[in-house]
């Protein structure tokens, strides 16, 4: 396996097929690869490189569109298959937690899950605007 580099922790891991998956880590580090694993690009997804935080967990919907969240309320996606990746701002009441858990049906719909206090924030516009509702309630649109 090339391209991953060392000094790294790599925390999670999401393939949309045998070929194609993304990885994410420490140092906000994402790279993709699009031959199983066997070589691997990193991607900048506009952060800096180097910044101390930590990507913790991704959601790879297809080839092109992909999230990926962590540390200190960062999350980012793509839909472009890793060329470009917008930040996307979280719930000003949120904007300071930990992301551990995500879920994405589309480049607009979702769940995030995090150090929140028991609640899940949901999207229908691409993280945009967002609802949240304790995790015993169902969430409801308006």
């Amino acid at each position: 396996t090339s391209g991953l580099g060392s000094g790294y922790d790599w925390h999670d891991v999401d393939f949309v097929d045998e070929n194609t998956g993304w990885v994410v880590g420490t140092w906000i580090k994402v790279a993709k690869t699009t031959d199983g694993g066997n070589t691997w690009t990193e991607q900048d997804i506009g952060l800096g490189f180097g910044t101390i935080l930590t990507l913790r967990v991704i959601d790879a919907v297809n080839a092109m569109v992909a999230w990926a969240a962590g540390d200190e309320g960062t999350l980012v996606t793509t839909t472009n298959g890793g060329s470009s990746w917008r930040i996307v701002e979280l719930p000003a009441t949120y904007s300071a937690a930990s992301v551990y858990g995500l879920y994405f049906l589309s480049d607009l719909a979702g769940f995030v899950v995090g150090s929140f206090g028991g609640v899940v924030l949901a999207t229908v516009r691409g993280g945009d605007m967002w609802s949240w509702r304790n995790s015993t309630s169902p969430i409801a649109y308006d």
